[in-house]
């Protein structure tokens, strides 16, 4: 193994938009009736610190709307990973923005934003945030945040999107282009976007870099291009005719999983607000419930869980047969 997953904590399944894109619950992929332990959420901090692992990033649902319980989180983790990251739509982040300052220096802020257009932006998130959450970015930027883009490509115009590209280049930000996941089968994404013309216009208007991975070296491999001093990178989901089609699984996926190959692949351990952690938050069986256990065994289930990626490899979706 190259490196180690990355450790992915969701803070809530609650989210205050509706993005057509989104399963339900979100990344949290289920509702959970359980208190959330934030005692065990902190031992399995101390526990994958104690690994070296590179990359904690919290996400939900709206980890925003869990706020106190994320600040406490982000405290605990404060400068002990090298990357950590705060994924959030962005609708309630100038709110937070100040309290969130004396984290700065080690958070990136990855914000999604699909659209510029206010009735677009509706249309996609349910919600009319637009204006806000662009804001929040422009500031967030201005304040000296680590910021990052992420852009879902759906039925926009290559027009828009490049909008956003200007708007990254801009503000100095790395951008993050995905095309839509059917979340393990749990939404029908319908129609794809049009990333062939969206991909043959960057490769005229940017410069292309070496692929790239995530910092983990985990997931697929990123399509990536300069722009300006920051990058644009572009994930595609398809497993078929796949613009990214290195995707990482485990050895057995392909013989104990019937959602193989699933448009993400293995990319970290995750836990979700059910208390689960495990290797593929696509498959719970592969997981144990953490909270309400003591140290051992909520160490017992993250080595478990860690065993998975010894026999990892990437796979190049294009090249499998029907």
């Amino acid at each position: 193994m190259i490196n180690k997953p990355s450790l992915v904590i969701n803070i809530t399944d609650s989210c205050n938009f509706h993005c057509v894109y989104c399963p339900p619950y979100g990344e949290n992929l289920c509702r959970s009736n359980l208190k959330y332990d934030l005692n065990a959420v902190k031992t399995l901090i101390d526990v994958a610190a104690e690994e070296d692992i590179r990359l904690i990033r919290f996400t939900g649902g709206e980890p925003l709307l869990e706020f106190d319980r994320l600040y406490e989180l982000l405290f605990y983790t404060k400068g002990r990973f090298k990357r950590t990251v705060l994924n959030t739509n962005g609708f309630l982040l100038e709110k937070h923005l100040r309290e969130l300052e004396e984290f700065k220096d080690y958070l990136t802020i990855k914000v999604s934003l699909d659209t510029l257009d206010n009735q677009e932006f509706k249309q996609i998130a349910g919600v009319d945030g637009c204006a806000c959450v662009i804001d929040a970015i422009k500031k967030s930027a201005d304040l000296g945040f680590m910021v990052e883009i992420n852009t879902v490509f759906l039925n926009q115009s290559v027009n828009t999107i490049f909008d956003i590209l200007e708007l990254a280049k801009k503000l100095c930000v790395d951008i993050k282009i995905l095309t839509a996941s059917d979340f393990y089968g749990k939404i029908d994404i319908g129609k794809q976007a049009r990333t062939k013309s969206l991909i043959a216009r960057i490769e005229k208007a940017y410069v292309r870099e070496d692929d790239r991975k995530l910092a983990t070296g985990m997931g697929a491999s990123m399509l990536s291009y300069k722009n300006g001093h920051k990058h644009i990178l572009i994930v595609d989901h398809s497993c078929k005719n796949s613009y990214t089609p290195n995707k990482m699984y485990f050895e057995s996926c392909k013989i104990n999983c019937n959602l193989y190959p699933c448009d993400f692949g293995v990319l970290s351990v995750t836990l979700s607000t059910d208390g689960i952690l495990t290797p593929c938050r696509g498959r719970k069986d592969y997981g144990q419930c953490v909270f309400g256990k003591d140290t051992d065994t909520i160490k017992s289930a993250y080595m478990q869980a860690l065993k998975y990626f010894e026999s990892c490899c990437h796979i190049n979706v294009n090249n499998l047969e029907d």
